[in-house]
Parts: C-alpha cells; sequence; structure tokens
C-alpha cells in the first residue's frame, strides 16, 4: 500500500508501480480527487473501474461526476466493510 499526502504525490506513485485500487479523498491540496480521476483517466486508459473517491460532501455534484465517469465513491466518515466490499468487486472484476 502506498499513501500520498496530495494528488501531485498520488500521480507519481501511480506512474511509478502498478495498482489495484486507488482511493481518493475529493479534497486534497494542490490536486483534488475530481482532477486526479481525470488525470488517471487521460493517462492510465482501463484503469477508471479502479477508482474510489471518499467524501463528505453531500450532493449532486459528487453523484453527476461519479455517473459521468463510472467512478465509485464512499461517503465519510465510512464503514470498513462497506470499503472493503467495494475493493472486493473491483479487484473482482479486474482479476
Amino acid at each position: 500500500m502506498q499513501l500520498a499526502e496530495n494528488g501531485n504525490e498520488a500521480v507519481k506513485i501511480i506512474n511509478e508501480i502498478e495498482f489495484d485500487v486507488i482511493i481518493s479523498d475529493i479534497k486534497m491540496p494542490q490536486m483534488d480527487g475530481f482532477e486526479l480521476c481525470r488525470w488517471v483517466m487521460e493517462n492510465k486508459p482501463g484503469h477508471m473501474e479502479r477508482f474510489v473517491l471518499a467524501t463528505g460532501i453531500i450532493g449532486s455534484e459528487v453523484d453527476e461526476f461519479c455517473s459521468k465517469y463510472n467512478v465509485k465513491y464512499i461517503n465519510k466518515p465510512f464503514d470498513k466493510i462497506e470499503l472493503l466490499e467495494i475493493i472486493s468487486k473491483i479487484t473482482v472484476q479486474k482479476g
């Protein structure tokens, strides 16, 4: 598991390693989760199904973005079991 403090660090890590799942907060410094998600879509084709946004934002902005880009999200504070279920589905679809 690799951790990044912000979206720019995440980009560096994503470019260096093969990953199974990306879990990103929407609110981050330097590059937010929406921007990171778009970067993955443009630079790592076929990896969008591995992206999960974590958010405390409730509303149509998140729903519309995730629907448009077919991205999963989980509301914060999130239930660990729910997160594990999402990750399990992602890794089963990938494999």
